[in-house]
């Protein structure tokens, strides 16, 4: 089994929790109140930059490790009343002969976003129930990173392959004190059709003074 059927990426938009376990959400997070700014650089490209609540999840099937990035208030989270932190994002449309087929370059990023990781022996069905049940085996912040080349390639039928992904670094502590360096990325690329997929993601915690 591919680990893109074994991993999930979940994406919230606010009141709603999304997860999918074989395939990409085309927009990662929604946009919301926040500053707004677009730049046309002629030939009919444009930047939007904008802010938006977000939140993410990943399983890593080698390590047994589920994360969370953005998750401030699991309660609030999983009621639907918020408890999502912030993040940059940055959408760059690029120019084409023909404006059906313009490229969305799309990125993400958060300076000291939320992070909880558990240990699990499955990626959860219900994410929400394993996360309010479960106590976790390290939480703290970290440096966030999304990344898409051409974010509307499945709608657009553009003839390249898309490649997308995630990472993250920042350091975690358990409730008992122990510390921990976080390590993780999931990088993803599959062709126009999705004929062929390949993903590479990892999930490491370091323990610190080990």
């Amino acid at each position: 089994m591919k680990k893109l059927l074994c991993s999930f990426s979940l994406v919230t938009f606010v009141g709603l929790l999304l997860i999918g376990c074989s395939d990409k959400t085309v927009t990662p997070v929604e946009s919301s109140a926040g500053s707004l700014q677009k730049e046309n650089s002629g030939s009919g490209s444009a930047i939007l930059r904008y802010e938006s609540e977000g939140a993410y999840g990943f399983y890593d099937e080698d390590t047994h490790l589920l994360l969370a990035i953005g998750i401030n208030d699991p309660s609030s989270f999983c009621s639907g009343g918020g408890g999502m932190d912030w993040f940059e994002v940055k959408e760059l449309l690029l120019p084409n002969a023909d404006p059906e087929l313009r490229r969305l370059v799309l990125q993400i990023r958060a300076n000291d976003v939320t992070a909880i990781i558990w240990q699990a022996d499955f990626p959860p069905e219900d994410f929400c129930a394993f996360m309010l049940d479960n106590e976790p085996l390290a939480s703290g912040m970290v440096n966030f990173m999304y990344s898409d080349n051409d974010c509307w390639s499945v709608l657009q039928g553009n003839l390249n392959s898309n490649a997308f992904g995630y990472k993250a670094q920042g350091s975690l502590e358990s409730t008992g004190g122990q510390s921990y360096n976080l390590n993780f990325f999931d990088h993803i690329t599959w062709d126009w059709d999705r004929t062929w997929i390949r993903e590479n993601v990892k999930i490491q915690l370091v323990p610190n003074g080990n």
